[in-house]
């Protein structure tokens, strides 16, 4: 009789979809990203879940090294940085369940692999640059923004990092194809509600060598290992 009423309950709690956020998505490259997936389970395959992903990722060159000048009150910024680099990435893939719940085990635990395109998005590097003098005269200092340049930008004259939204309407896009590898954990209670957490691999490649930092090594394959708070809802 026991048995018979936790099948019940089990078969009455049983969900077909759920949309789950991955975030704070913390990444290998040192930066923050979200994750946003659907998943449904796949009819003819008791085991299977199918995903659509979507991700954000900001990619960090491996030789970015913050300064900061000697000019009052100047922000830091980030030298030779030609530009920042986001990466939109797709997949559509498949989970399998590896631990299902009981009674007793009350935790889900599904691997799952994907693939898809990936967008780059390249955005020039803009910074505030300190203005004493015009045409050798001197004049009251002010600051203006332009994008990096390394013949004429350095430590003494460069203010701080304009940040990323200033020179965003000058973005290029890249092609590129995504995949990943990723394990959730969450916890089945029979609600509604879903929590957890989501680890993995991403991966992703692009015809052409991307510029982000001056006289740098310039790469088209971007990899990195993930964690992230999962939470969301199942329906």
């Amino acid at each position: 009789m026991f048995y018979l009423v936790s099948a019940q309950e089990k078969e009455e709690t049983a969900y077909n979809h759920a949309f789950v956020f991955n975030v704070p998505k913390l990444h290998s490259t040192g930066s923050i990203g979200i994750d946003l997936q659907y998943q449904k389970k796949l009819e003819k395959y008791e085991k299977y879940t199918g995903f659509l992903n979507v991700s954000f990722n900001a990619i960090k060159h491996p030789k970015e090294l913050r300064y900061r000048s000697n000019l009052y009150e100047s922000n830091s910024f980030v030298l030779g940085k030609l530009n920042y680099f986001t990466i939109l990435q797709t997949t559509l893939g498949v989970d399998k369940n590896l631990l299902e719940t009981s009674f007793l085990n009350q935790v889900n635990v599904n691997a799952g692999i994907g693939i898809g395109p990936s967008i780059g998005i390249l955005t020039p590097y803009y910074l505030d640059i300190y203005v004493s003098q015009v045409n050798g005269n001197p004049v009251t200092p002010y600051t203006i923004q332009e994008p990096y340049d390394p013949t004429k930008h350095n430590a003494t004259n460069i203010y701080g990092a304009s940040g990323y939204f200033t020179g965003f309407n000058k973005s290029t896009l890249k092609a590129g194809l995504g995949t990943r590898i990723q394990i959730q954990t969450d916890i089945e209670d029979g609600r509604h509600f879903v929590r957890g957490l989501m680890f993995g691999l991403q991966s992703d490649f692009f015809f052409r060598p991307i510029p982000m930092v001056y006289k740098a090594k310039q790469y088209q394959a971007f990899h990195g290992l993930f964690l992230g708070v999962l939470l969301g809802s199942k329906w």
